[in-house]
């Protein structure tokens, strides 16, 4: 940082590891704030008990606490998915991810357009009628349970005989099956387009795989090596002949020679 300065922040993962550490001092200070701010409540009202003492400020340090930590444990995971960029499969779906990024823009918001459209229209029509849309919150979440196919049809037709399947037929035809298809069909074009393009896999992915090649190799013949050391040879335990040492000098000395009989028992002169 200190050398790149301005330039430090182009890249994603150095401004994702720059919150990572302002989010862990962040906790630490935000732990210490809420143990001190409990010891404090605490101390007052052991002083008083009949003395009213409010914790909400204890309250609100602990969600702050929580709410921060849960931020700190998201880009760790972020971070940790980083490590996996070695996999293919996992960067081709950050491949797609970042290929498609332009075409699913816009179609977040047309499907924010749409959903937000349901979910006034639900809110409006049974906000007195079903305890799924009595808030614009509660809507949005029974909108969401609905899109994930957890739902009851009957609760909309009690609501509303005549509105009530209207709109979930609505819901269901437009968000499930209109705007959900799109969104598959630019994946499946995205997906294509980086599978076509081999420029997008660099050198890491064959350093991954020797590194891997090399593994296995130790490992092989550290086991080969372990399984020899372990099997008895047959010439230690059965063979107790004497072995010729191939360093010892040949003996020159004369062969003695024998008669050579034909086969019918008569000896062949040296001369033939």
């Amino acid at each position: 940082m200190a050398v790149e300065r301005k330039r430090y922040f182009s890249n994603f993962w150095n401004n994702m590891e720059f919150v990572h550490l302002v989010l862990c001092v962040t906790c630490c200070a935000m732990y210490a704030m809420q143990f001190l701010a409990t010891k404090w409540t605490l101390d007052k009202f052991q002083e008083n008990p009949e003395k009213f003492v409010n914790f909400e400020r204890i309250t609100m340090w602990d969600q702050v606490y929580g709410y921060v930590v849960s931020f700190t444990v998201f880009i760790s995971m972020l971070k940790f998915l980083r490590l996996l960029r070695f996999n293919r499969r996992v960067a081709m779906l950050a491949a797609v991810l970042k290929e498609s990024a332009s075409p699913l823009a816009g179609f977040g918001v047309v499907f924010g357009l749409w959903f937000m459209a349901f979910t006034h229209f639900g809110y409006l029509i049974f906000v007195q009628k079903m305890y799924g849309y009595s808030s614009f919150i509660a809507s949005l979440e029974s909108n969401v349970s609905t899109l994930l196919m957890v739902f009851r049809f009957a609760d909309y037709v009690n609501a509303s005989s005549v509105l009530g399947p209207i709109f979930f037929l609505l819901f269901i035809l437009v968000i499930a099956f209109i705007i959900i298809n799109m969104f598959m069909t630019i994946i499946n074009t995205s997906l294509a387009k980086v599978s076509q393009d081999e420029t997008l896999w660099g050198n890491e992915f064959e350093i991954a795989d020797l590194m891997m090649e090399k593994l296995q190799s130790v490992i092989g013949s550290a086991g080969s090596k372990l399984k020899r050391k372990e099997k008895p040879t047959a010439s230690a335990e059965g063979n107790d002949q004497p072995q010729d040492d191939p360093l010892q000098e040949p003996d020159n000395r004369p062969i003695a020679r024998t008669p050579v009989e034909d086969i019918r028992g008569k000896p062949l002169d040296d001369d033939i």
